[in-house]
């Protein structure tokens, strides 16, 4: 028997939660996934956990370019209930058919909800939480024994399924979509653009390190190996695309160097195309990384 065009008709209602209110690689792969959905097929709902001031949140500006619903899950502290409480009346609201998660904390809380509205539940794991401490090493845990009872885990790359199922997660449940960033498309001239724009000289080299400033993402060995660079050479020019904790301690070494004017510190770009199209080197610095 064939299906009726009504049922045929039939979306399947997606929740998506993430815990960020920065933009790195797995913000930009949602956003990325959020404008290429088939909302002919899909109902998709971002619920974006966020500050009490959260108009001012980069992801939640960024999603709000969106043509999808979004809905705050608002955090005053580490451990503020009321998030629960969002979550639950979003759950309510939409009656998801799926709560697909984003990183450690919303695995552990979509992962209650889910047995308590019996919704399948998917994550994407697109790194690894870097656990320094007693109660990170501990979500960490916790984390790894809801993904087991997860209906599907999808890996961003065969080092992070390898990593997954050395943890304990079933590898019969776990799928590997790799993450392949996408750019807007830009002419030859972009890169012509931004040097001017910066005030660099044509015959100067521009290096980049584009991401989150962060430990992990290495950008202190980025500027120190940039300094000693500098001791040998003048003809380099040196930008860094990003936000994060450690921009201000980064900015101080620059200063510190006499070297200020070869650096140029450039903040959260939307779309940093124009940017790597200005660089003769893009260098990642990071300490770690999901295909790794």
């Amino acid at each position: 028997m064939g299906l009726s065009l009504e049922a045929s008709t039939i979306k399947t209602k997606v929740l998506h939660l993430i815990a960020s209110h920065k933009i790195g690689g797995a913000e930009r792969l949602l956003i990325a996934f959020a404008q290429a959905v088939d909302l002919n097929r899909f109902d998709v709902v971002l619920g974006i956990f966020v500050r009490p001031d959260h108009e001012n949140d980069l992801l939640w500006q960024e999603a709000k370019k969106l043509k999808i619903p979004l809905e705050p899950v608002v955090i005053r502290s580490a451990f503020d209930f009321n998030q629960l409480h969002d979550i639950y009346a979003i759950i309510k609201k939409h009656k998801p058919d799926v709560i697909h998660t984003h990183g450690y904390k919303t695995n552990i809380l979509a992962f209650l909800f889910a047995r308590l509205f019996n919704i399948k539940a998917v994550s994407t794991v697109h790194g690894w939480l870097h656990a320094e401490r007693f109660v990170t090493r501990f979500l960490q845990r916790v984390n790894f024994l809801c993904l087991r009872r997860f209906d599907r885990v999808i890996a961003v790359s065969d080092a992070v399924k390898t990593g997954l199922e050395k943890c304990g997660i079933p590898a019969d449940k776990i799928t590997v979509i790799k993450n392949i960033p996408s750019f807007s498309s830009c002419d030859s001239t972009a890169g012509e653009s931004v040097r001017d724009n910066l005030g660099i000289p044509p015959q100067v080299k521009v290096v980049g390190f584009i991401g989150r400033l962060e430990k992990v993402k290495g950008g202190a060995q980025f500027i120190q190996a940039a300094l000693c660079a500098l001791e040998t050479r003048q003809d380099l020019f040196f930008i860094v695309i990003g936000e994060g904790s450690q921009k201000a301690d980064l900015e101080e070494m620059v200063a510190k160097s006499g070297f200020g004017p070869h650096f140029h510190f450039s903040g959260f770009l939307s779309d940093p195309t124009k940017a790597f199209s200005a660089l003769d080197l893009y260098v990642l610095s990071s300490l770690d990384e999901a295909f790794r």
